[in-house]
């Protein structure tokens, strides 16, 4: 007879890790519907281990003390009556402060939705990793899988929300797979509605227009912009030169009291809080009207050309690693062409829309020449300021 006295069985704990060890052995071997068997099998384990009894034999045996269903056991009595397995034995073992047993959970869980995952059930997979993440919200792996399947049935919205939950929470402990499948998401989501982040850019929120460019789904197109505002803003920060309140202290007599900054720290990275940088020269212009100085027209114009620039590089690249260098050769190209332009002297606005003569005077636009206030001012204003310029050649 074994040392310890006998047994009606393996425990719980052990059945678990058992079931966890030979479910990565079979998925390593690409025996997916077998390995999704043993991570089963190790959750029941876990769910007996948190009730006395496996999940799919018999109900839970009520608690014994109810205040008035507040009471966390209670709670969790009812969602394990209710068939919700996880959501029970989470809030089981939070009772009892187990949060390695929480950790060990969502890893089960994950992992039968990677099976689930590569088997192409992609409901299955959804709902595990939901599951997995409600146990343990910091277990990454389950957002991943979370993310992919519903980005593989095409659900836009419930992708762009899930990796923006997870892309802001990694910012807390960096995890870059994070970052680079939230910008995969958004570039196959607008690469499926067939539309550009420019494209959207010349739309404010709430724009039928705008809409229209997302198959008429309003929300999705909200979301978009709203996920694309802090990418502009974590592209202009990657730029050289960047540093905080920035357009407050080079344009003090707009930005006076440093209110209505279009970088603001205090709401980087809330997608909430956001506004794309087009739609804020709008705002600006706006507002002020003819007031806005002729220097931060010019510096709006670059900066438009550059983020949007930049954003087509990270999102085609699912990083912002090469945003900063892209962005200074580009500068360096356009400074070579501007200094040709003012060698020339002279000269006559660019644009020829809104040319005013009692205010003809004559900036450098990056990427387009010289351009005179009025139009450049009503450009910013109607968001066509990138779709007026051209990209800066290399000479031949």
């Amino acid at each position: 007879e074994p040392a310890g006295g006998p047994t009606d069985g393996p425990l719980p704990a052990a059945l678990m890790s058992d079931a966890r060890a030979r479910g990565a052995e079979l998925f390593k071997a690409g025996k997916y519907e077998e390995a999704k068997r043993e991570y089963s099998r190790g959750i029941n384990a876990m769910t007996d281990e948190a009730w006395g009894e496996p999940a799919e034999d018999q109900p839970a045996a009520a608690p014994t003390e109810a205040d008035d269903g507040e009471d966390a056991g209670f709670q969790a009595f009812m969602k394990h009556k209710q068939g919700s397995f996880a959501g029970a034995m989470g809030l089981q073992f939070r009772c009892g402060g187990d949060e390695a047993k929480l950790r060990e959970a969502a890893i089960l869980y994950t992992n039968r939705a990677m099976c689930s995952l590569r088997l192409d059930d992609l409901m299955a997979a959804e709902a595990d990793a939901v599951s997995a993440f409600k146990l343990c919200d910091s277990h990454h792996k389950a957002h991943w899988v979370a993310i992919e399947s519903r980005r593989r049935r095409g659900e836009h919205h419930a992708a762009l929300d899930t990796s923006a939950r997870a892309f802001r929470q990694s910012a807390r402990e960096p995890q870059p797979v994070f970052q680079t499948q939230w910008l995969g998401v958004m570039r196959e989501t607008l690469k499926g509605l067939g539309t550009t982040a420019r494209a959207l850019s010349a739309h404010p929120l709430g724009s039928s227009a705008g809409a229209a460019l997302c198959g008429g789904d309003a929300d999705l197109y909200a979301r978009l912009q709203k996920e694309l505002a802090v990418l502009e803003r974590m592209v202009f920060r990657a730029q050289p030169g960047w540093s905080e309140y920035f357009e407050a202290g080079a344009f003090l007599l707009m930005f006076i009291g440093g209110q209505g900054l279009w970088d603001d720290p205090q709401t980087f990275p809330r997608s909430d809080a956001q506004v794309r940088f087009d739609a804020h020269a709008r705002q600006v212009v706006g507002a002020l009207g003819e007031r806005v100085q002729a220097e931060w027209l010019m510096w709006v114009s670059k900066k438009t050309w550059d983020i949007a620039r930049g954003v087509e590089v990270a999102l085609r690249d699912g990083s912002l690693d090469s945003v900063a260098a892209v962005v200074a050769a580009d500068e360096r190209l356009n400074e070579a062409q501007m200094a040709a332009l003012m060698g020339q002297g002279g000269g006559q606005c660019a644009w020829q829309l809104h040319c005013a003569p009692r205010e003809q005077q004559l900036v450098l636009v990056p990427n387009a020449g010289l351009v005179c206030t009025a139009c450049l001012r009503n450009a910013v204003r109607d968001g066509t300021v990138v779709a007026r310029t051209q990209p800066p050649q290399a000479a031949p």
